[in-house]
């Protein structure tokens, strides 16, 4: 990450105005990346407990079970077929999997969220290394 060096012929007020700009600017790009982060982290979540639903599979077949509609609605339900399970691969797609194929799928979904989280952590933690720099120079022009 590069920003503009202020004090290339600049007063200490518009070195400082240019700083605490740049400020602002990655503030922004940092706060956008932790929302991504976190919804990384809700999706690895849910994705987590499917696979440890699908891995229990055989616990709620023909019996009567509680299923999330969403907005905190349940439905009862009773599992009559617990070989195939439908999976949404994305644009509104669904198909029909065997449970083993949708647990691959899930891990498989699982492995590209993780690493979209490290990459963001990447960005996040490179961003905060600026920040801080920008910090320090603000600093060191306040203090003088």
């Amino acid at each position: 990450m590069t920003e503009k060096s202020p004090g290339s012929g600049q007063s200490q007020e518009q070195d400082l105005e240019t700083l605490r700009y740049l400020q602002q600017l990655y503030e922004g790009q940092y706060a956008t990346i932790s929302e991504g982060m976190n919804r990384s982290i809700q999706y690895m979540s849910e994705l987590t407990q499917a696979q440890r639903t699908l891995d229990k599979i055989e616990i709620v077949r023909s019996k009567e079970s509680l299923m999330h509609v969403g907005a905190g609605v349940y439905l009862s339900a009773k599992t009559n077929n617990a070989e195939k399970v439908t999976v949404n691969i994305g644009s509104g797609y669904m198909i029909e999997e065997s449970v083993e194929d949708a647990k691959s799928f899930i891990a498989s979904r699982l492995e590209k969220a993780t690493a979209e989280f490290n990459r963001l952590a990447g960005s996040r933690k490179e961003i905060d290394n600026v920040l801080s720099d920008i910090s320090r120079r603000i600093d060191a022009l306040i203090y003088r």
